[in-house]
């Protein structure tokens, strides 16, 4: 389980990144990242594949652990389920082997009652990867589903070259945070091979103009920062991400207001996700169609 609003499971076959942000940009996402304030915790660093991706200070060290075992939770779902993985990385950095991202997305095509929820802010290489990785893909989830215990009709729809592609069970994102990563990181999503496209406006850190009518996204998650030194989010930029996707008929998930909201009341909420201390016109939390 997860704490998560947007999904139901979590799963980590890749642990360690490094802080990046969209060329020109002032700021960057990353700045307060959770994921490497979590690697450093005694909770988490009696794991050995947290071993070595931060240093003494909590920052990342550029080295990204596959943890190839973790995949095998995939195959344990029976029922249909959203499953964000990873969230302790970013999937297409570069110390990420292409053929860890073979093993990875051999798991997906041989699980497709699972639906996963994939983010980067790298991609560029995502597109690169996806254009030309089909058919290792394929190779690769033949080789383990002989090996598995996995549904036969899928496996023969690999064998036989009958599978979807692009993979109906995937869903690939972007993360927004300001205009820069926008522009930057929108139109390549676009050219991305991919079933649903979607956005993560998070933390907003400043107005934002998705361009919508020029893109393809058919989902998008928005809410502001949370964590120590939160920096602000107004709520007139989370309204008007809102209002972008209600004009182009696309659904939106407004996951928390952050801990440093600006626009409205002091909340109780320490990172802002409690959606009844809102106002009325932020509680929306829509999905694309799923299951």
């Amino acid at each position: 389980m997860t704490t998560i609003e947007w999904t139901d499971h979590t799963i980590n076959c890749l642990v360690g990144c490094t802080k990046v942000r969209a060329k020109g940009a002032k700021s960057s996402g990353c700045e307060h990242c959770y994921a490497a304030r979590a690697s450093k915790s005694g909770r988490l660093q009696q794991f050995p594949q947290y071993h070595g991706v931060v240093d003494e200070k909590g920052n990342w060290t550029g080295q990204v652990n596959f943890v190839p075992e973790q995949l095998e939770k995939l195959f344990k779902f029976r029922k249909p389920t959203r499953v964000f993985m990873p969230s302790m990385s970013d999937p297409f950095h570069s110390a990420v082997k292409d053929e860890w991202l073979d093993q990875i997305f051999a798991a997906i095509a041989l699980n497709p009652q699972v639906t996963v929820q994939m983010l980067t802010k790298r991609p560029k290489r995502m597109r690169d990867y996806l254009r030309s990785a089909k058919n290792r893909i394929r190779i690769a989830a033949v080789d383990k589903g002989r090996s598995a215990n996995v549904n036969h009709k899928v496996l023969a729809d690999l064998e036989s070259c009958q599978w979807d592609w692009p993979l109906s069970n995937l869903w690939l994102g972007v993360s927004v945070e300001n205009q820069k990563a926008a522009d930057e990181r929108i139109p390549l999503l676009g050219q991305t091979p991919a079933s649903i496209r979607f956005l993560s406006c998070e933390p907003l850190l400043e107005a934002v103009d998705l361009n919508l009518a020029s893109s393809s996204p058919i989902w998008c998650i928005t809410g502001g920062e949370s964590g120590p030194g939160a920096r602000p989010c107004d709520v007139a930029w989370i309204r008007l991400i809102r209002d972008q996707c209600k004009s182009a008929n696309i659904p939106v998930f407004i996951k928390q207001l952050g801990s440093n909201p600006v626009g409205v009341p002091k909340l109780r909420s320490a990172k802002g996700g409690d959606a009844e201390e809102w106002p009325k016109d932020l509680r929306v939390r829509e999905f694309p169609e799923f299951g």
